[in-house]
């Protein structure tokens, strides 16, 4: 197996900005499997993965007890696990 130093040329805190870069063939990008649903990329390769990350949604510790608050976390569990189950 071969490995070589990759030099970064852009980076982005917005995963969506990179896919965009990657579709208006600016280089690969590392995003989420999801974020290439709706366009024309496609994986460079098939079967790697990243390591796992950790997903945290932050909010005033008040607001945990609001029933949309709550109602929120569960539509967003609900949605990364459907998501992480298709891939």
């Amino acid at each position: 197996m071969l490995f070589t130093a990759l030099k970064t040329r852009f980076s982005a805190p917005d995963p969506a900005v990179l896919a965009e870069l990657a579709a208006q063939h600016c280089g690969i990008t590392l995003i989420p499997l999801w974020l290439t649903a709706h366009t024309k990329l496609a994986p460079v390769l098939p079967g790697w993965q990243s390591s796992p990350v950790e997903l945290m949604a932050l909010y005033p510790a008040q607001s945990e007890r609001l029933p949309k608050t709550r109602a929120f976390l569960d539509y967003l569990k609900t949605a990364v696990e459907t998501q992480i189950s298709r891939m």
